[in-house]
């Protein structure tokens, strides 16, 4: 992890290279101590339930895709998303705010930050 202090405030960075996980980031809101349990718990929920993170994203994430595909997203979401990182508060609170990002696996390799306040999507933002 490498620790950044900028206009964000202070926070960690990561990359993780584990089975199924490759290229997954972490951004995660913690001072110069490190990022609590909580926040390690949190971000280690998140790996381990990848499906209820996009259950948790819909319906900004299938709609955002869909503007950009032209399609649905597919029930089996894997298909058409890779999974590239989670921003993890400083509460460690699922139910607080907080954003998850996607990318399309196919062109135009559009990526999808979904934004949570109070853990409901409220926004997508699309990077093309």
């Amino acid at each position: 992890m490498e620790f950044q202090s900028d206009r964000l405030g202070d926070y960690w960075e990561c990359e993780i290279q584990s089975p199924g996980h490759e290229g997954v980031c972490a951004t995660v809101m913690a001072g110069p101590e490190g990022p609590s349990g909580a926040q390690v718990a949190f971000f280690t929920g998140v790996l381990n339930d990848l499906d209820a993170l996009v259950r948790r994203c819909n319906p900004a994430l299938a709609d955002g895709f869909s503007n950009w595909a032209g399609r649905p997203l597919a029930d089996d979401w894997r298909r058409d998303l890779k999974f590239l990182g989670v921003m993890v508060p400083a509460s460690a609170n699922p139910d607080g705010d907080w954003d998850a990002s996607f990318e399309m696996r196919r062109k135009p390799h559009v990526m999808f930050t979904v934004e949570l306040r109070n853990g409901a999507p409220v926004n997508v933002l699309a990077d093309g």
